[in-house]
C-alpha cells in the first residue's frame, strides 16, 4: 500500500506535466509594442534608438512603439514611461522589465484604484482601458471586494465593469443579497 505523502507527490509530477508551462518572451528589436497615451492632447515621442517619431492624438490612443525604444525609454527612466504619458499594454514587456514592473505596482494605490469605480461609467471605462494590466488585475479584486461588501450595488456599473473585465462580477453582487 503507497502513501499518502508519496501519492500525493505522483499526482503533482503529473500536474505539472498537464500545466502547460508559461513559456518567456523573447523579444526582437524591432518587434512592436503597443502603448497607450493617458494625457490629454498630442503627444510624440522620439525613439531613442531608432528616431522613430511616435505620436498619440489624445488620451487612451494606442501606438506601436519598437522595442528597442521602449527598452531604451525604460532604461534612463524616460518620463513618457515613468511620469507615466504612456501606458505600456505588455504583460510580457512589463515582466521583463523589472523596474516598469515595480513602478506599475506601486504606481496605483488601493485609493485611487478606488476612486476609478467611483467615476461616470464612461470616464471609469475610459480610464480602465488606459490602465496598465497590472492595475486592471487589482482594481478586479478591488471591485470584487467592493460588491461583496455591499459597497458597489451599482447594477449598471457592475455590468460596465462585467464588459470591461471579461468577468461575471455581477454573480457577487447577487450572493451579497442574499
Amino acid at each position: 500500500m503507497a502513501k499518502p505523502i508519496e501519492r500525493t507527490k505522483v499526482e503533482a509530477e503529473i500536474q505539472a506535466e498537464v500545466e502547460p508551462k508559461k513559456v518567456k518572451k523573447k523579444f526582437e528589436q524591432d518587434d512592436k509594442i503597443i502603448c497607450h497615451s493617458v494625457v490629454d492632447g498630442v503627444l510624440n515621442m522620439e525613439g531613442l534608438k531608432t528616431k522613430n517619431i511616435y505620436s498619440w492624438r489624445d488620451y487612451g490612443d494606442e501606438e506601436s512603439v519598437e522595442y528597442a525604444d521602449l527598452v531604451a525609454a525604460v532604461r534612463t527612466k524616460s518620463g513618457y514611461v515613468f511620469n507615466p504619458w504612456f501606458i505600456v499594454d505588455n504583460d510580457d514587456f512589463i515582466n521583463e522589465q523589472s523596474q516598469l514592473k515595480k513602478f506599475y505596482t506601486e504606481h496605483y494605490t488601493v485609493k485611487e484604484l478606488r476612486d476609478i469605480i467611483d467615476m461616470p461609467i464612461a470616464k471609469m471605462t475610459e480610464t480602465i482601458n488606459a490602465l496598465p494590466p497590472s492595475a486592471v488585475e487589482s482594481l478586479k479584486s478591488i471591485a470584487a471586494s467592493a460588491i461583496s461588501s455591499g459597497t458597489l450595488d451599482s447594477v449598471k456599473k457592475i455590468k460596465a465593469l462585467d464588459e470591461i473585465f471579461g468577468t461575471d462580477l455581477n454573480l457577487l453582487a447577487s450572493l451579497s443579497d442574499e
